[in-house]
């Protein structure tokens, strides 16, 4: 896997094989990892995103910066298919993130700052239920998990 965005503790990882047996045409078309366009995330009356379009190209990196309430924490949530914008449209890897839900999610990986798991759970248990919810072959785990943690700095 590439790393292809950090923002403040979140990370989006792409397969860097995505252009495999495509022409050039698929291959251009993807060229854009994330695209957002006019994306709205709306709690009742508060407006927490309005508006924000971005692409973000395969090899660029990029980061929200913002105080807090700014909506990157909600921005992610969207772009990762964790929360539904109230309006705009998200596409990874040329998947939009609501019509084809499955293959745009299976291009990503998403950690938010908190994870939403029991606070006793180590970064390797972590990963390691993580490669089993993404079906990654057992006898794969323990490589995929030390890969893991040598590229995101983790090691001890």
């Amino acid at each position: 896997m590439e790393k292809e965005e950090k923002s403040t503790g979140n990370y989006i990882f792409t397969d860097k094989s995505a252009g495999k047996g495509r022409s050039p045409t698929q291959i251009q078309s993807l060229s854009a990892m994330i695209e957002v366009e006019n994306l709205h995330k709306h709690f009742g009356a508060k407006v927490a995103v309005d508006g924000v379009s971005f692409t973000v190209k395969k090899g660029e990196v990029l980061g929200f910066l913002g105080p807090n309430g700014a909506g990157k924490s909600t921005t992610m949530r969207m772009v990762t298919g964790f929360l539904p914008p109230t309006e705009g449209r998200v596409s990874i890897g040329g998947a939009d993130i609501e019509e084809n839900e499955i293959e745009a999610k299976s291009k990503i990986g998403y950690l938010p700052e908190a994870a939403p798991l029991y606070s006793d759970m180590t970064v390797e248990g972590f990963l390691r239920f993580a490669a089993e919810m993404r079906r990654v072959p057992a006898s794969e785990i323990t490589a995929a998990v030390d890969r893991a943690i040598e590229t995101t700095f983790l090691e001890p």
